[in-house]
């Protein structure tokens, strides 16, 4: 690795890291418990980023020394409590996050499947009489699996036999009288 020659290079790669150390020293502050303080010198110009533990006192950052006491044994035990309480809520929150990018990643899966070779779907003003002849009997097979589906349901569910009758009468009307589900 070698120090970048071009100043406006460096100015520019420094801009784009400095923002990453500060972020991963408020995390590493957070996180377990400790002051942190990061002073980095570009163009002679100090930035200055302190950031203190949780629990301190905000002003505390200006005033003592570098690095402040420990203080008591009981505020020690109380910060090394509520970093452990965090930290357990931030692998919680993690696990979460993990499972629903799994979740999406699968579903997008599934709908990826489901959709695969319907791409002339999109402008049925151009799809053909065959292609359009093909799509009804799809549908009208998808109607009577969705009523037979909703008849199961209905009936051991112990709902009344007339409910679930009159569904499957509505599917036996429409298929006699040749009906076909208009595509609009």
């Amino acid at each position: 690795m070698q120090k970048i020659a071009d100043k406006n290079a460096l100015f520019i790669s420094f801009s784009k890291r400095k923002n990453g150390v500060f972020t991963k020293a408020s995390d590493l502050s957070t996180l377990c418990g400790t002051d942190v303080a990061v002073v980095v010198f570009p163009d002679r110009q100090a930035v200055l980023l302190r950031q203190p533990g949780p629990g301190a006192d905000p002003g505390s950052l200006f005033l003592g020394g570098v690095f402040p006491s420990l203080g008591s044994q009981e505020e020690q035990m109380y910060r090394r409590k509520s970093v452990h309480e965090r930290n357990m809520e931030v692998m919680e929150l993690s696990r979460q996050v993990e499972a629903q990018r799994a979740k999406k990643a699968e579903l997008e899966a599934q709908l990826n499947v489901a959709t695969e070779g319907l791409e002339w779907l999109k402008d049925l003003d151009n799809v053909s009489v065959r292609q359009l002849d093909k799509l009804v009997e799809s549908l009208e097979l998808l109607k009577t699996r969705a009523q037979n589906r909703f008849t199961r349901l209905v009936s051991s569910a112990g709902a009344s036999a007339s409910n679930a009758g009159a569904m499957a009468g509505h599917a036996a009307t429409s298929a006699a009288e040749g009906r076909r589900p208009s595509i609009q």
